[in-house]
């Protein structure tokens, strides 16, 4: 049985009871006598700054919204991460040892392997994120990323997606979404499902918004076919997007920090821009992509298309035309 306050969070369930602030943070979980599991507190922005658990105390330090350490109460480091393309890379321990995460397309940890290969650790679940099986090597037991790079708190069993917990037990979140939704879109507008009840296709990056990274993908590839367009024509545009497994792969690594960096309320077009912006221009993959593309349209090899390959740019205007031809995309997507 559920039990709510009047702003939605909840109260009580069959193994909990939970406290929150005036904002909507959780404070408290206690078992059913009362006593308490982990209590929690929060920095000005909303991000969670501790965890105590037992009566020992952890500190999270983030770049951004990236968790990057775990620190104790004497400052020493528990927990510290990288993280590649919107998802975990790297894991190192309290020893300073480094260690990989292997993860699938939805984010998964699914693995752990040292600098040699040697798998250290296996890790399954459920489509809701429920663990299923943990196989851990004692150097990286207890370590907290899990199902779709989402921290973990196994005190609890409930995931933190910075902006509300998951319990996947219920596959609910135990407070309301703050973005109300679509109204063209009746399963967005419940208020605590997880994904759009659809965690195969679709992922949550911070418990605001879920989206599809299929959909992502789709877009991103007509945008730049449409880009490619206005230098070629269609036929030859689709024909390099094609034939690429390349630029397959750099779509796919656009597409995951397109999804991580998504915020709800931001408007379709301003959300591609920001990150079309920063990842093509920023990161450098404006370069990367050009030369897969210069190299793919060589190999049709007609003589208007090796003329045209001069031309190839990645201008602020170019950008444009990604960005616009990315959102029709996007639009025309509906899976």
């Amino acid at each position: 049985m559920f039990t709510y306050d009047d702003t939605g969070n909840l109260l009580k369930d069959d193994r909990y009871q939970y406290t929150w602030d005036g904002e909507g943070r959780l404070l408290s979980v206690k078992d059913v006598n009362g006593n308490t599991v982990a209590s929690f507190t929060y920095r000005p922005d909303g991000l969670r700054e501790t965890k105590t658990v037992n009566g020992v105390t952890y500190h999270y330090h983030y770049d951004g919204s990236d968790l990057i350490r775990i620190t104790n109460d004497n400052g020493q480091t528990v927990w510290a991460f990288t993280w590649a393309n919107g998802k975990p890379n790297t894991v190192t321990n309290q020893n300073g040892n480094t260690f990989y995460y292997v993860t699938n397309y939805r984010g998964d940890v699914v693995g752990i392997v040292d600098e040699n290969g040697t798998t250290v650790a296996n890790y399954s679940y459920d489509p809701w994120g429920k663990e299923l099986s943990v196989s851990e090597d004692t150097a990286v037991a207890g370590q907290p990323l899990g199902y779709a790079g989402y921290y973990y708190d196994r005190e609890t069993k409930l995931y933190y997606l910075q902006a509300r917990y998951y319990d996947p037990e219920t596959a609910r979140f135990l407070s309301r979404d703050p973005d109300p939704g679509d109204k063209d879109d009746p399963i967005t507008q419940n208020a605590y499902t997880y994904a759009n009840d659809n965690p195969v296709m679709l992922v949550d990056p911070d418990g605001k918004f879920a989206i599809s990274i299929d959909r992502i993908k789709y877009a991103l590839k007509y945008g730049l076919k449409g880009w490619l367009a206005s230098y070629f024509d269609w036929a030859t545009a689709d024909k390099i997007v094609a034939g690429s497994v390349a630029i397959a792969d750099k779509i796919y690594k656009i597409a995951t920090e397109i999804a991580k960096g998504y915020k709800a309320g931001k408007a379709i077009n301003t959300v591609f821009r920001e990150a079309l912006n920063k990842i093509l221009i920023g990161r450098g993959y404006k370069n990367q992509i050009l030369n897969i593309v210069k190299k793919q349209a060589r190999k049709i090899g007609t003589k208007v298309v090796l003329r045209r390959i001069t031309t190839l740019s990645f201008w602020w205007t170019d950008l444009a035309l990604f960005t616009g031809y990315t959102i029709v995309g996007y639009n025309k997507y509906r899976k």
